[in-house]
């Protein structure tokens, strides 16, 4: 019985590295898009006032 929760747990933490890699996927390329618009948007006010 030990190995086989060995394996289980292992695989449970497979399961949740790989959904916290995909929650980070999912955080990351807005987070990586919001930060791109909102520079971009810097740059042309900064364009315009000059």
């Amino acid at each position: 019985m030990e190995p086989k929760r060995c394996i289980y747990l292992k695989s449970k933490r497979l399961r949740l590295g790989d959904r916290m890699i995909v929650e980070l996927h999912f955080h990351f390329i807005p987070f990586f898009t919001f930060l791109f618009g909102r520079s971009s948007v810097g740059y042309f006010i900064v364009n315009q006032s000059a």
